[in-house]
């Protein structure tokens, strides 16, 4: 297995995961508790805005991941380029994180 494969499969696990972690923060039903205890104890490494860009980021860690293990093709650098504007993306959610992308729960307060 070459380095870009190795690499491109690292992507694609950190992608998944944060694309379902994302994914499961708008739709999961106990996603409120869950995120909710993972902020009090996750430290600075975990908080609302981590959680905004967990779905953007790990699409386009996703799409970058796919793009390594095909190689090098005309269909990967559309890839890459796609994955990287997912993450761009998610840094802009990271910094600037409106109401209106929030999920609903996220967007009750709760003190």
């Amino acid at each position: 297995m070459s380095g870009d494969q190795l690499t491109g499969l690292g992507a694609l696990v950190v992608g998944v995961t944060m694309s379902v972690l994302g994914g499961w923060a708008y739709l999961g039903s106990d996603a409120e508790k869950y995120f909710r205890k993972w902020w009090r104890t996750g430290g600075i490494f975990m908080g609302p805005a981590q959680t905004l860009f967990m779905l953007p980021a790990g699409i386009g860690f996703t799409l970058m991941g796919v793009a390594f293990l095909f190689g090098k093709d005309t269909l990967t650098i559309g890839l890459l380029v796609g994955g990287l504007g997912f993450v761009i993306l998610g840094g802009i959610v990271l910094l600037v994180h409106p109401k209106a992308i929030q999920p609903r729960w996220m967007q009750r307060r709760k003190d």
